[in-house]
């Protein structure tokens, strides 16, 4: 999904039947609660975000000059969402 495969490309990479990927896709999508691949890729882009603004707070909140490290190195498109 991430490098735009087809389900027969991602079974072909994973060794798995078409239908295994489409069983498996079918799946998250219904636990996101989404209707495709762009909106579940949409939907974990934020939640991996918003799970890395967490994570560098946290770290700011032990302390120490290096806890920004992570931080800083976030591309700026994932900053604040």
């Amino acid at each position: 999904m991430h490098q735009g495969l087809t389900n027969r490309q991602i079974a072909a990479r994973l060794f798995l039947s078409e239908k295994t990927v489409e069983s498996h896709l079918s799946k998250a999508f219904a636990k996101v609660g989404v209707n495709g691949r762009a909106a579940l890729a949409a939907a974990v882009a934020a939640a991996s975000a918003s799970l890395l603004a967490v994570a560098a707070a946290a770290a700011l909140a032990a302390g120490g000059a290096d806890a920004w490290l992570p931080y800083l190195l976030l591309p700026r498109s994932s900053i604040g969402k």
